[in-house]
């Protein structure tokens, strides 16, 4: 196939990735946003603090599990049975001794954090093998960019696992094992239908193919452990000395601003690193996908999570009610800091996806190493008062991330500092504009209710957004990587775009 032909056909797969990678993103998101709200009101701050002990050590344990075979597995050019054959077995088999593991510090766990019971934490432990099962299916499906199959399993499987099982549990007086059967239901459902679409033909085997697979795995595996740390350490570092209530109130501020975070990134994330990948030797195609995907990032969530921070207070009581009492100053603090997060997600997959992961993994380690002396030094004084604090370390700790991975990829791809300068300045027009607008609206309805409030600043902040993107829409539309981020939204809803130039 010649060349031209082959980018034209791999760019019509991305983009049709990317659709429906938007699809199932926004179907998740509206599902995880419904029934977390309405697990949370339901069953109060307790359970969530078992929870989110136990799911931010299984994190780190999956990750030593996968051991970045996953990344490598779609990094690869060319597979064969006998390299798919290595990575299922190595990770099953690591997912069986960290099941053991995990189950049998349970008891130490829920001590050091202070939690009521052991045996939640233990059944959580069977997450390992069930999601290592599904895990190398899952990873041969975003090679072939299917994410059609991806998304429908991913959704299907929430809304049975939290959304029937859960919510059941939950209203029957079940507690925190509402959660766990939910997480537990949701991990094997859809690693049992990742199985029923791809069903490799396996070739036990504990000999790598090459020595090579394994310098790249472990990289990669090291960069995304301390990607977690720097994500997590603030939660196992608050419950360790701060308690359970702080615990929880972090973690459903985290949620409450990181899961549309997450479900918004996750789709530009998960495609960009199959796209690098396949243009890993075209440096200056990669650095206009990348510039571009920057650019649509930065000038939406920057001013979007300013209208966050501005409505955290009235946000926070309409979601949670008055059994959540202190949880306002997090979510405003954390919406600042999470575009700074989408910033770094964006620029792992350039950097991996070029075979360049050493790049990622001292940006990755140089962050963790920032975030254990500042988070650690405020949380260890362990004082509740010092919450605030502490999350205002993890936007230091954000903004270093995003600063230094950024530099990186400017080495690798030879971007322009002033083009980066020049978007930071539009961003913080951006921002300016939203908040400013948002927090006017605030104050008018500042007599009303909180529903009020957050309607009439929503709409002046929504409205503010709109006409600071139209305005520089096309200026970021000149990138390739902002027309696979736009196309999709404007080829759906071609009156958005008509809309937007006529008015603008």
């Amino acid at each position: 196939m010649p060349p031209a032909v082959q980018q034209d056909s791999q760019g019509a797969k991305g983009l049709n990735a990317l659709i429906w990678q938007y699809l199932g993103t926004f179907g998740r998101a509206i599902a995880t946003f419904l029934f977390g709200v309405f697990l949370a009101r339901l069953l109060g701050p307790a359970p969530f603090a078992t929870v989110a002990v136990g799911l931010a050590f299984i994190g780190l344990a999956n990750l030593l599990a996968d051991f970045g075979l996953t990344v490598a597995l779609i990094q690869r050019k060319e597979i064969d049975a006998r390299l798919i054959g290595f990575i299922f077995t190595l990770q099953m088999t690591l997912a069986v001794v960290l099941t053991l593991v995990f189950a049998g510090l349970s008891p130490v766990l829920a001590s050091a954090f202070k939690l009521d019971a052991w045996q939640p934490l233990a059944a959580l432990s069977l997450l390992f093998v069930i999601q290592a099962a599904g895990q190398t299916s899952s990873a041969l499906l975003r090679r072939d960019l299917r994410f059609k199959e991806l998304n429908i399993i991913q959704l299907l499987a929430y809304l049975v696992g939290y959304g029937g099982l859960g919510v059941v549990l939950a209203m029957g007086g079940y507690g925190v094992w509402s959660l766990v059967g939910a997480q537990l239901t949701q991990a094997l459902l859809a690693s049992g239908l990742y199985l029923f679409i791809i069903r490799p033909h396996i070739q036990l085997t504990l000999r790598p193919p090459d020595a090579g697979l394994l310098s790249f795995s472990a990289t990669a595996a090291v960069s995304n452990m301390a990607s977690w740390g720097i994500g997590n350490l603030p939660t196992l570092l608050i419950g360790q000395t701060l308690g359970p209530l702080s615990l929880a109130l972090y973690n459903r501020a985290a949620m409450t601003v990181g899961v549309p975070l997450n479900n918004i990134v996750s789709v530009l994330q998960t495609v960009l690193l199959s796209i690098y990948s396949r243009n890993q030797h075209q440096p200056e195609r990669l650095a206009r996908i990348y510039m571009g995907a920057a650019a649509v990032v930065s000038s939406t969530l920057f001013p979007a999570f300013a209208i966050v921070a501005v409505l955290a207070w009235p946000i926070s009581h309409l979601l949670f009610g008055h059994k959540w009492i202190g949880i306002e100053p997090l979510i405003s603090l954390l919406a600042i800091a999470m575009p700074f997060d989408a910033l770094a997600l964006i620029t792992s997959p350039l950097l991996i996806g070029m075979g360049q992961p050493k790049r990622d993994f001292w940006g990755q380690v140089i962050t963790l190493a920032i975030s254990m002396t500042l988070v650690g030094g405020v949380a260890w004084l362990a004082h509740p008062s010092l919450l605030v604090l502490t999350v205002v370390a993890c936007i230091c700790v954000y903004l270093v991330r995003a600063i230094t991975l950024l530099d990186q990829a400017r080495r690798a791809i030879a971007l322009s500092a002033s083009l980066l300068i020049r978007q930071g300045v539009y961003c913080l027009v951006g921002v300016l504009m939203t908040a400013g607008a948002t927090f006017a609206g605030r104050t008018i309805a500042s007599s009303g209710s909180e529903l009020m409030q957050f309607l009439a600043g929503g709409c002046l902040g929504l409205l503010s957004l709109a006409l600071f993107f139209g305005s520089t829409r096309r200026q970021i539309q000149a990138h390739e990587g902002a027309m696979l981020v736009l196309n999709p939204l404007f080829g759906r809803l071609p009156w958005l775009g008509r809309w937007l130039n006529k008015a603008l």
